[in-house]
């Protein structure tokens, strides 16, 4: 089971998403036959459930929990479900074979880094410091879950962490957004690799603020 931990608290790890921005995929030609053959993914896992291809977005979903999704301004590749372990993240990998072998003709624009996870609440606890902190969100209707929203810049990169409480669990996502800088495509292509091979690195940084959330807000409640 993934976690991190930092005194009391223990961040469980319920996945990671990893997204590519740009302005002119080809969505059409994401499918599983590509995504076999050129190996981006591995050849053993299986696809489950039908395959979505209309005009503008493409989605291919793994049994493995694995979300290829594309559209005509980003990819994605999305890992969620049941704890796991930091190290059983297979899309930041899947995110570099693919980098590795398109490239579009407006280069990438951004990148981001979207794990999730949770802390339980102590047996008899609750987080109704959360409607103090949130009041009413504009987002509320949208995505129910989450009561609080909190934004960060840290070193360039901007991190908005979702915090919302469901059956006992103080529950947390994160959009980490990095903004793709180089003067040519190889310049951008090797600084999109360089952010896609330290995601480990966000996925700290998403602990530390979501323990930092907890410690802060939650004891003595």
């Amino acid at each position: 089971m993934g976690g991190a931990d930092q005194g009391d608290a223990v961040v469980v790890h319920t996945g990671i998403g990893i997204l590519l921005m740009s302005y002119d995929f080809d969505s059409s030609s994401i499918n599983p036959d590509f995504l076999r053959y050129n190996g981006i993914v591995d050849a053993g896992w299986r696809v489950e459930g039908p395959v979505v291809a209309v005009p503008g977005l493409s989605r291919v979903v793994y049994d493995n929990g694995l979300v290829v999704t594309a559209s005509r301004d980003h990819v994605t590749f999305e890992q969620m479900g049941q704890p796991v372990a930091a190290d059983e993240f297979v899309s930041p990998a899947v995110a570099v074979r693919f980098m590795s072998l398109v490239a579009p003709r407006s280069g990438y624009a951004a990148v981001s880094v979207d794990p999730r996870g949770f802390i339980r609440l102590p047996e008899g606890t609750s987080a109704t410091v959360l409607s103090a902190l949130s009041g009413r969100l504009p987002f509320e209707e949208e995505f129910p879950d989450v009561q609080a929203r909190v934004s960060y810049e840290l070193r360039n990169r901007e991190i908005t962490l979702y915090v919302g409480e469901m059956e006992s669990e103080l529950r947390f996502s994160a959009h980490i957004h990095h903004d793709v800088v180089g003067s040519g495509p190889s310049e951008q292509r090797a600084f999109v690799r360089e952010l896609l091979d330290s995601w480990r690195g966000d996925l700290a940084d998403f602990d530390r603020l979501a323990i930092q959330f907890y410690n802060e807000n939650m004891k003595g409640s």
